[in-house]
């Protein structure tokens, strides 16, 4: 399975969601919500490079993304998609800092 890089997984975003996106924009693109959660699982685990903090917020978000989708695919309420558009740009601003390669002989996310 090919691997996914940062800068793909946030071209990916800005192609598909306008920057202040809302509600009803996730609403008419859950696919391409799903679209994301794919690309975030293909993403290298050593490239999420970040301060613990940091590294913290970005699975907390992508856990309530895959939630919100879960909820909406078995109810089919939008309310099930009320965390999903805080968490993706949560998310999206954590991706965005990291890098698509590891700095060679260093280790940790400093």
């Amino acid at each position: 399975m090919p691997r996914s890089f940062p800068t793909q997984i946030v071209a990916y975003l800005e192609s598909t969601f306008t920057k202040q996106f809302d509600s009803s924009e996730i609403h008419g693109k859950v696919g391409a919500v799903a679209g994301f959660l794919d690309l975030y699982n293909d993403l290298r685990p050593e490239l999420i490079r970040l301060p613990p903090a940091e590294f913290s917020a970005l699975v907390a978000a992508v856990a309530e993304i895959r939630f919100g989708i879960d909820q909406f695919r078995s109810t089919g309420r939008e309310a099930s998609l009320y965390r999903v558009t805080p968490s993706l740009r949560m998310a999206w601003s954590m991706i965005e800092k990291l890098d698509d390669q590891v700095p060679s002989g260093r280790r940790g996310w400093a």
